[in-house]
């Protein structure tokens, strides 16, 4: 395989990669408004067996799992630009 039809390859997965539907706000905003409805459940749960000593304790697993997964809908797009950019720059690095 040549180098350029390696580098053309690399180029169309990013734009494939780019395309894909996790970077569109659309499904950002499905992702949040999910999490948003899980919580509320969560809470509601969480108000509803108070007295129960043990599921308080499991507070202690819950919420950072839940900040956890809010990291991930809102910093997720972030991460990936960011991962691209330096592959590209890597790919552009491989030509000279």
């Amino acid at each position: 395989m040549s180098e350029n039809t390696v580098r053309e390859s690399l180029e169309r997965e990013l734009k494939e990669i780019e395309a894909s539907e996790m970077l569109t706000p659309a499904y950002k905003r499905k992702k949040l408004i999910a999490y948003a409805i899980r919580t509320t459940i969560a809470a509601i749960i969480y108000i509803y067996f108070w007295e129960y000593i043990w599921l308080r304790w499991t507070l202690l697993f819950y919420v950072p799992l839940n900040l956890v997964g809010l990291g991930l809908i809102l910093g997720a797009e972030h991460f990936v630009h960011k991962k691209l950019e330096n592959t590209r720059r890597k790919i552009d690095e491989l030509e000279v």
